[in-house]
C-alpha cells in the first residue's frame, strides 16, 4: 500500500480490504482508492504503526529544520509550563492565553521544538504580515509569503486562513 497527497486529502492505494484501511478512510470509487481529509495524516500513520501495516509513505514534503531563535525575551514560567505540557501531549493542544502574555513568542518555541518545515496561518492580512515581521527577526531567515498578493513559500511560511484553503492542493 503507498498514500499520497492528492487536493487535500489522502489517498491510499493498494488495497480494496476494509480491514486494511483506518476508520478516516471511505472508498472513493472514482480514483479506485481509499480517501480520508489530509488534516487526519497524523492519526492514519498512528493507525497503520499501531497494526503493524508496512507503508509506502509518499505524503510528507517537510524540512528538517534546526531553528534558533535570536531574541533577547526569556520564556516566562507560564510559557514553559506551556510548552511543556504540549510536548507531554503528543504536541497537541490549544493554548489560551490572554493579549500581550506571549502566545506568539510560546508558537515560536513550538517552532524550535518541532525543527520542521511550518506553516503559521492568520485570520487577516494585517495578522500575517505581523507574524512575517516577527519571524523573520526572530529567526534571522528567509520567511514564506502567501497571501495579499505574495505566493512565496519556505521553510517557514506564513498565510492567511483565505489563502491556505485557496492553496491547500498544494
Amino acid at each position: 500500500m503507498h498514500l499520497i497527497f492528492d487536493d487535500g486529502t489522502l489517498l491510499l492505494k493498494g488495497t480494496r480490504r476494509k480491514d486494511d484501511v483506518p476508520s478516516p478512510f471511505v472508498w472513493d470509487g472514482r480514483v479506485d482508492a481509499w480517501r480520508a481529509q489530509a488534516h487526519r495524516y497524523r492519526d492514519v500513520m498512528e493507525a497503520f504503526k499501531r497494526a503493524g501495516i508496512a507503508l509506502e509513505n509518499i505524503v510528507p514534503r517537510y524540512q528538517r529544520l534546526k531553528l534558533q531563535l535570536h531574541t533577547t525575551h526569556e520564556p516566562h514560567p507560564h510559557q514553559t509550563d506551556a510548552l511543556k505540557a504540549w510536548q507531554m501531549w503528543g504536541r497537541r493542544g490549544v493554548v489560551v492565553l490572554p493579549t500581550g502574555t506571549g502566545k506568539s513568542h510560546l508558537a515560536m518555541m513550538a517552532i524550535v521544538d518541532v525543527g520542521r518545515s511550518t506553516l503559521v496561518v492568520a485570520p487577516t492580512i494585517d495578522l500575517m504580515s505581523q507574524w512575517y515581521d516577527m519571524l523573520t527577526q526572530a529567526f534571522e531567515r528567509e520567511i514564506g509569503l502567501i497571501g495579499g498578493g505574495y505566493h512565496e513559500v519556505s521553510d517557514v511560511t506564513v498565510t492567511t486562513y483565505d489563502s491556505a484553503y485557496m492553496h491547500m492542493d498544494r
